[in-house]
């Protein structure tokens, strides 16, 4: 058959091998890597003949090449290898020496004269890793501590494999064994100066493009790219310069799972299918000049490369103490010879170290590896699934510590009310309310405290502690997951008021990157009413009950159930009522339920519409996208909600999963810089405390730094707001800036005599200031509660905070509140008053209206002395 030459039939082919080899995947049980490597030798000169070794398709693989020995630095974790360095670096030890060595000496009895070829035998008998064998397994699996160590180990033995390749060449060269000075201190040069620039040019761009989509894994393509050309210009390998790239680019990889997917979709979709199909091609077996040297080249790499790698985890396992399920899960990870296995085959035939016939012996190692380990490692998945279902012990509990970022100050009030109700009070852990600018400017600054203070003013219970966060950064995610990372943040509860979309814009940019990037909790929240109903409406699609993070959402769920002593209503397809309520009274879930069933997704609008009553909350389960638990038509199902029932509210749980689940002993080291609470215990040892977000008043040169401490915690003497918020009271009283029974009708005049009793002798100011403030009021005014409004603002020529406030008992009328206003509440605090300081006097204000009814007493009195009656 004629082969085919045009350049566009042959990506056509190629492409199309990319969209067949995951189907014969999935039917055959193998990786994608063996199939695709498996359906370019179908296509090559040595079966059906579509596809030529030629110009185009060895330039196409070269750049699959240069991208796998980069996916191969990028898979390096420092997180995993500062967390289990011991680990790490003994498996990585052995799992490089004891298969190199093994390689080594097989491959110099094989090859008999040449050290640099029996040293690539060893490289490639060491060069397995965990890529490409993940798909296979349960996502949960991959986050367990042989898995990682495994995958971190691995990665450690292929940064020396890359190595043994590049020093081979002087081997075989002794006219390159010494470079030149010159030669020598350019290479230098290179690995400095792009060792000092990536690891921060990166990450500033990437923070600086607040378009997200393509462009940014096209920008760091572009950084791999780049760095392995200009180290070609210099005499260094492609490969090299694309593997030191993607160790210096892991940490960037690493903190955004979106930016990981985009690079990867893009690699594996695009680059490596020309790479597995290259090779495939190239595989030519006609050219065996003695088969019996090929077929002990085959038998034994798989019996002494695997078996090396069988030893590796045996001595690993027996030195951390793993069970034999995780023995083998250690084994599964680290034992797959895959992409950079393929690539470096591919260089060792380039460099003239494998031979045709080697070369195709390496393949079949390949494809035969996968298909073991993968089995291997599925076994170890199945039965660890098992144990663990038999041992399970009590249901974690969810709510420990809640991070949420606000964005609006209409609705942050709801969603720190929603916060407090599913927080788990017999932890004393404070809320943690986040608010991120993009700007350190006065304005900003503003505004981030305006939200904090109406939230805390308006939607938080005296009792319950609080840690106001705050952070600059472009990039909102970003922001979010270093706070819940650095708070220890176990559910992440965000706001979505927008109108409902298409379901794969439903939520927006920001909420799919933090859903991407961060294993906790990820609560969801469409909030047009207060955060309560008669009935509560949960969703719970087919299998959620098999995901890790199902008794965390399940607390949830119980929480909002329990606290308003709700009707509950189950939903879910028909057939899967029975394993759910298996899972229910493993759960020891406790709560009586009414279970509904559909025959398919689309008549869920009539079945909740079923449910009685008016007041309704709507709660759906749902894992991540690629997780085994997720199914696209979960993904539609908010719409749905959302454009039937827009009066309701709706709550989207994304079950944490990995290390997330972990957190809820996490309160123990709780920081120590809480909000001052009544609930606060004086007795209680202070925890130590932890990094925290940047206050306010960072400078601008710390933005893109390590965040830093906040002010030291409030002490517990102190802690006790009663007689703190009576201090306070008393002092504005004595001071003269508490003003009853207000006679002016309109506003500017009401706030110009709160102002004017604050510096009764500066009368240009009070003017200037109290216009500034009565325009806020108009443009967007704190309402606290219904008719008592809240204004802030910094001064410059105040040494002190000065509290004012006034009643007036027809009202004030503001055109953008329905009712009158009848209290002012003004908050003067100097200029560099820290924000802790700041919302600290804002609590203290708040347990006096809502424990004192300040609000009442204000309004009967005839004089400010009244109110210490």
């Amino acid at each position: 058959m004629d082969s085919i030459l045009e350049p566009a039939g042959i990506v056509a082919v190629v492409m199309a091998v990319g969209l067949v080899a995951p189907y014969l995947s999935d039917k055959l049980g193998i990786p994608v890597v063996a199939s695709m490597t498996l359906v370019g030798i179908l296509l090559g000169p040595e079966l059906i003949g579509f596809l030529e070794p030629g110009i185009l398709l060895q330039l196409l693989g070269s750049l699959g090449l240069v991208y796998a020995f980069f996916n191969a630095g990028a898979e390096i974790s420092l997180g995993i290898l500062k967390k289990r360095p011991f680990s790490v670096l003994l498996f990585g030890a052995l799992t490089f020496f004891i298969p190199f060595i093994t390689g080594s000496v097989f491959g110099y009895f094989l090859f008999g004269r040449s050290i640099s070829s029996a040293l690539i035998v060893g490289a490639f008998f060491a060069s397995s890793g965990s890529r490409n064998i993940q798909p296979l397994l349960r996502a949960d699996l991959s986050t367990r501590e042989p898995a990682e160590i495994g995958m971190a180990g691995s990665a450690l033995s292929r940064i020396a494999v890359t190595l043994i390749l590049f020093f081979s060449v002087f081997v075989q060269d002794r006219s390159l064994l010494l470079p030149s000075l010159g030669t020598a201190g350019l290479w230098l040069f290179y690995f400095v100066v792009l060792g000092l620039a990536l690891p921060r040019f990166a990450p500033f761009m990437l923070r600086s493009m607040r378009a997200q989509g393509g462009i940014d894994a096209m920008f760091l393509l572009f950084l791999l790219f780049a760095s392995s050309a200009i180290g070609s210009l210099i005499g260094l390998p492609a490969y090299l310069g694309a593997l030191y790239a993607g160790l210096l680019l892991a940490p960037t990889l690493s903190s955004s799972r979106t930016l990981s997917a985009r690079v990867n979709l893009l690699g594996e979709s695009f680059f490596l299918p020309f790479l597995f199909v290259f090779i495939g091609v190239q595989a030519n077996f006609s050219q065996t000049p003695s088969l019996p040297r090929v077929l002990i080249f085959i038998s034994g790499s798989v019996i002494l490369g695997l078996g090396s790698k069988i030893l590796a985890a045996f001595i690993t396992g027996r030195a951390l103490r793993l069970s034999s399920e995780d023995r083998g899960l250690l084994f599964g990870f680290s034992s797959c010879f895959s992409a950079f296995s393929l690539a470096t085959a591919s260089v060792a035939g380039s460099t003239g170290h494998f031979d045709q016939p080697l070369l195709g012996g390496a393949v079949i190692l390949v494809i035969l590896s996968t298909s073991l380990t993968a089995l291997v490692a599925r076994g170890s998945g199945y039965r660890l699934k098992a144990k663990n279902q038999e041992g399970q012990g009590k249901p974690f509990f969810s709510g420990n510590r809640i991070l949420i970022p606000l964005s609006k100050p209409a609705s942050s009030h709801q969603l720190i009310e929603l916060g407090e109700l599913l927080q788990e009070q017999s932890h004393g852990s404070p809320l943690l309310p986040l608010v991120v600018m993009a700007d350190q400017n006065s304005e900003e600054r503003r505004k981030a405290e305006t939200m904090l203070a109406a939230a805390l003013m308006r939607g938080l219970d005296p009792q319950t502690p609080v840690t106001p966060l705050f952070r600059v950064e472009t990039n909102v995610a970003y922001a979010i997951r270093q706070s819940a990372e650095e708070q220890g943040a176990d559910t992440i509860l965000v706001g979505w008021n927008k109108p409902p979309r298409l379901a794969n814009a439903f939520f927006g940019s920001v909420i799919d990157q933090i859903l991407n990037s961060c294993d906790q909790q990820v609560l969801v929240a469409r909030l047009v009413a207060p955060p309560q109903a008669s009935h509560i409406a949960a969703v719970l699609p087919p299998f959620c009950e098999t995901h890790e993070g199902f008794y965390a959402a399940l607390a949830v769920l119980k929480a909002l159930t329990k606290k308003h002593l709700s009707k509950l209503h189950i939903l879910t397809l028909k057939g899967q009522n029975a394993g759910l309520n298996r899972a229910l009274r493993e759960a020891d879930f406790g709560l009586s339920y009414q279970g509904l069933e559909i025959d398919a997704w689309k008549e869920i609008g009539k079945a909740l519409g079923s449910i009685p009553g008016q007041s309704k909350f709507f709660v759906l389960f749902s894992a991540r996208p690629s997780e085994p638990s997720w199914h696209p038509a979960v993904e539609r199902l908010p719409h749905r909600i959302g454009e039937e029932f827009p009066r309701s509210n709706l709550l989207i749980i994304y079950m944490a999963r990995g290390e997330a689940l972990a957190y809820p002993n996490q309160s123990a080291v709780s920081p120590g810089s809480s909000f001052p609470s009544a609930s606060a215990n004086p007795s209680a040892p202070t925890p130590p405390p932890v990094p925290t977000s940047a206050p306010l008043s960072a400078p601008a040169q710390a933005q893109s730094s390590a965040p830093l401490p906040t002010a030291a915690p409030v002490p517990q003497g102190r802690a006790s707001s009663p007689s703190r918020a009576r201090r306070i009271l008393e002092h504005a009283v004595a001071r003269g800036t508490i003003r009853v029974n207000m006679k002016h009708s309109a506003l500017t005049d009401g706030v110009f005599e709160l102002v004017s009793s604050a510096f009764p002798f500066d009368r240009r100011l009070s003017s200037r200031l109290s216009l500034a403030l009565t325009e806020q009021v108009q443009r967007q005014p704190i309402e606290i509660a219904q008719g008592v409004i809240l204004m802030h603002e910094r001064l410059e020529n105040i040494r002190a905070p000065i509290v004012c406030m006034g009643s007036h008992r027809e009202g004030f009328r503001v055109s953008l509140l329905e009712k009158p206003v009848r209290i002012l509440i003004l908050i003067l605090v100097p200029e560099e008053e820290k924000p802790e300081d700041h919302l600290a006097l804002l609590g203290d204000i708040a347990s006096l209206f809502k424990k004192e009814n300040l609000a009442s007493l204000l309004l009967q009195a005839e004089k400010a002395e009244d109110l210490l009656k």
